[in-house]
């Protein structure tokens, strides 16, 4: 999504659903009203689901959601790592609600997307679908024109791109930044659970099978636990759009795809294949963006957020959660940017204390992301779980799941009023 800001905190706008009507509920819970425009009728469903960890599910609980949805996905704290032989060599902590304050959620996306859709109405915020944003026109100190492809034009204060990987608002700020393809293609599908043929008694689900072909992931995701999300991975040439739009809608040949190599599974696996639901089949290229040197324009007055600023590929399940850990904190730093001043600081703080945490996720998601390949094709398959930085591994998860971004904000906050505020000797 994109969205704006007017002078004085009136309407900030977005585009691009899930990102976009977090940010406005973030935003409104501080006193900031918004406008959304989005592309795509509400009665789009993208389907599939969503993992949403500790962090993500943290920011959601402060906005009054979690509670709401918390009934309608499945939790689990744990991914078990098995090899196709069934050995089990990792578990791959993704929650938990001793340790974090929360397990680790999996939930239909259009479950998610029909909550916020809901809250945003009952705030009374503005949604204009079926506008399809265009290019900015100007810009400067007081704010943003910017224009739609059927030549309409809006403004506003600041404009807020929350509109994904391919995001048309970062095509301001870096024209020449495009989407980089890791390589690994992600076949998504569902099946039932009751169908699997477990090779002992162990059926603990969700479950990693790191396999000659590539991982194999089953993840539950209806509250049961009966409906399972099937991701296969492999390697898979680049293409344009659409030619993925092409393989996307061929049901045949996602399935085909699915079962190649079947024989060479374990039959627990093959089990899996024989039962997947082909109408829930689809794609996901894994996609990452290189480091922006900047998510601003130079007045401030255009920002990138989520995807649009940081995409990266789902293995560490954080692109929600980041997303949502940048709204958070943005609307609150602006509820507070009482004059410009105030308002370029706090962007300015904000940015570099978000690339910070959001380099630090990136390091660990390609680690997780090499984990999906083939086994003769990872580039480190000695990495920890838990990935690696510099100087060392990481030996806990405390950092990823539980960070200070609410507290973190306030400090700062506090601290720069304390100086803005200090009256000169």
């Amino acid at each position: 999504m994109f969205r704006t800001i007017s002078q004085n905190w009136d309407p900030l706008v977005p585009k691009g659903e899930s990102e976009g009507l977090s940010l406005a509920l973030a935003l409104h819970s501080h006193g900031i009203p918004s406008r959304i425009y989005e592309l795509r009728e509400p009665s789009f469903n993208e389907g599939g689901g969503l993992t949403l960890t500790p962090n993500a599910l943290k920011i959601l609980d402060l906005l009054g959601i979690y509670d709401i949805i918390k009934n309608e996905g499945y939790t689990f704290d744990r991914m078990v790592v098995k090899t196709d032989s069934n050995v089990k060599i990792a578990e791959h902590l993704v929650g938990n609600g001793k340790l974090f304050g929360y397990d680790a959620m999996r939930i239909n996306r259009q479950k998610l997307m029909t909550t916020l859709r809901e809250m945003v109405g009952a705030r009374g915020i503005s949604i204009e679908y079926g506008r399809k944003f265009s290019g900015i026109i100007a810009e400067d100190a007081g704010g943003v024109v910017f224009e739609f492809e059927d030549g309409s034009r809006e403004s506003a204060s600041v404009l807020i791109g929350a509109d994904g990987i391919h995001s048309k608002v970062r095509q301001y700020l870096h024209p020449e930044v495009k989407p980089v393809y890791t390589g690994v293609m992600c076949l998504l599908s569902t099946a039932d659970k009751s169908t699997f043929r477990f090779p002992d008694t162990d059926l603990y689900l969700p479950r990693f099978v790191a396999a000659k072909h590539g991982a194999f992931i089953l993840v539950p995701q209806s509250p049961d636990g009966n409906t399972v999300a099937v991701m296969s991975h492999s390697q898979y040439p680049d293409t344009d759009r659409a030619g993925w739009d092409a393989l996307r809608s061929s049901t045949d040949k996602l399935m085909a795809m699915q079962v190649h190599n079947k024989e060479e599974y374990p039959d627990f696996v093959q089990s899996v294949m024989e039962n997947i639901q082909p109408e829930t089949m689809s794609i996901w290229p894994y996609n990452t963006l290189p480091n922006l040197d900047t998510w601003t324009s130079p007045t401030r007055r255009v920002i990138l957020l989520g995807d649009a600023a940081h995409a990266m590929p789902p293995a560490s399940g954080q692109g929600a959660a980041q997303a949502l850990e940048d709204a958070y904190s943005l609307s609150m730093l602006l509820s507070r940017a009482s004059s410009q001043a105030r308002y370029a600081a706090s962007v300015e703080w904000w940015q570099a204390y978000r690339m910070e945490r959001t380099r630090a996720v990136s390091e660990l998601t390609q680690v997780l992301n090499d984990k999906r390949r083939p086994l003769a094709s990872q580039r480190n398959p000695d990495a920890d779980w838990r990935g690696r930085e510099e100087g060392g591994e990481r030996r806990q998860q405390g950092w990823l799941y539980m960070p200070n971004v609410h507290e973190d904000t306030l400090a700062w906050i506090e601290r720069e009023e304390i100086r803005v505020d200090r009256p000169s000797l």
